[in-house]
């Protein structure tokens, strides 16, 4: 693995609790003013063969991994009864692309069955894709 590869996978997992923790200004105005329970479920597929980071929020924070094989997907549910403000998700994922081939890498993040966001990369070098809302 080359020093380049090896800094671009520290950056990028370094990285994970800032894109974790972004905030926003304003909640969702298609959620209902008594809506406290979300379904979230991110997606990633693309045929890069090594994720060496992933990180998403669930309920109470955020998570970490990795070893996680396309095409992923994951569900949890975001209480955010008690919150003092605007609550938001991400889904960050980091692609340890090979030398001389072009991986891609699409990322997804759906909320109550609706994709809130969607972003995709390629790259024949390390490369991160990430993706958020509020609720």
């Amino acid at each position: 693995m080359h020093l380049t590869s090896i800094r671009g996978a520290v950056a990028a997992i370094v990285s994970l609790p800032l894109v974790l923790s972004f905030a926003a200004c304003d909640s969702d105005p298609a959620a209902g003013p008594n809506q406290t329970s979300f379904l979230v479920r991110y997606e990633a597929e693309g045929t890069c063969t090594t994720i060496s980071a992933v990180g998403y929020t669930i309920n109470g924070g955020g998570t970490a991994g990795s070893g996680v094989t396309l095409p992923w997907s994951f569900e949890t549910t975001i209480d955010t009864a008690g919150s003092t403000g605007p609550t938001a998700v991400a889904l960050a994922l980091n692609c340890l692309a090979g030398v001389n081939t072009t991986h891609t890498l699409t990322a997804r993040v759906f909320v109550d069955g609706e994709l809130r966001d969607e972003q995709s990369s390629s790259s024949m070098s390390t490369f991160s894709v990430n993706v958020g809302t509020v609720l």
